[in-house]
């Protein structure tokens, strides 16, 4: 449902469909901040020239994870496995069962239920390790 009410400076018309009362529209007509008033009327239909650019028009299909242990945090099962990261490429999160709840944010491994810090830890410290002693053993 889209509010409709007049802005304070120019009068012109303001249509919002996704502010509240009390929220703040920018006027189309002189760019003055109006808040949304509790004196707005609302309508069943916003007009087509009324988008929000950071809302998908189709709702996303959620990739369904099977045999994953649910958000040790929140309890979701809507998870996604990470690709890529900082600390691991593309291998650390696959060796790690690498997840991300949707809900929550919270990253652990989709396997144990368990964070992955620890094993993370470790993993870069061999990692350095490793390329110590490559570079040593180039360097004689």
């Amino acid at each position: 449902m889209a509010l409709t009410f007049k802005c304070d400076k120019c009068g012109a018309e303001i249509i919002t469909k996704f502010l509240k009362l009390g929220e703040e529209a920018k006027c189309r007509s002189c760019g003055a901040m109006v808040k949304v008033p509790a004196k707005a009327t609302g309508t069943e239909e916003a007009p087509d020239w009324i988008r929000r650019r950071d809302v998908p028009t189709q709702p996303e299909k959620e990739e369904v994870l099977v045999g994953y242990v649910p958000c040790p945090k929140c309890g979701s099962t809507n998870l996604h496995k990470i690709k890529w990261t900082f600390w691991g490429g593309v291998l650390g999160p696959s060796i790690f069962n690498h997840v991300k709840c949707n809900d929550c944010g919270m990253k652990f491994n989709g396997t144990t239920g368990k964070s992955n810090t620890g094993p993370i830890i470790l993993y870069m410290i061999i990692g350095f390790i490793l390329l110590f002693i490559i570079l040593a053993l180039c360097n004689r």
